[in-house]
């Protein structure tokens, strides 16, 4: 146990720093012009941490959601009532371990947003406030 928490704090403290690199990084420089956004907001370090953290939450639903909306989704299956209902928790049980591990992903290098797209899959609900990534 107290070697996990070491490893924790260890994380924790190397991940702060680059945070603060990152948020300097991205900053623009007021005396220059303004020139065009190379990348647009949903690459800025608070908005890919948000939406690592959304995926993190987020994806324990994917299996139940999918299943629901299975006979909608799979209606060219045979039988879609009851074949799409099962085609979606399976693709939904597929989903969830994906938006997972690219939601940690996201949220680990989330300081090196300007040089680094989001990788995780578009999100299901929004749960985290002021992430918007159609905005």
């Amino acid at each position: 146990m107290q070697r996990a928490r070491r490893l924790l704090a260890l994380c924790l403290v190397l991940w702060l720093p680059l945070a603060w690199v990152g948020i300097a990084f991205a900053q623009d420089d007021d005396e220059e012009e303004e020139e065009e956004q190379v990348f647009p907001n949903d690459y800025r370090i608070p908005n890919k941490a948000a939406a690592g953290l959304n995926n993190l939450l987020t994806w324990p639903a994917d299996p139940v959601i999918s299943a629901i909306e299975g006979d909608e989704v799979f209606s060219s299956a045979w039988q879609p009532q009851v074949t799409g209902r099962i085609l979606g928790f399976l693709a939904g049980s597929l989903l969830a371990p994906y938006r997972l591990v690219m939601g940690s992903f996201d949220f680990v290098t989330s300081p090196l947003a300007p040089v680094m797209p989001m990788v995780g899959p578009a999100p299901r609900f929004k749960l985290v406030p002021h992430y918007h990534p159609d905005e």
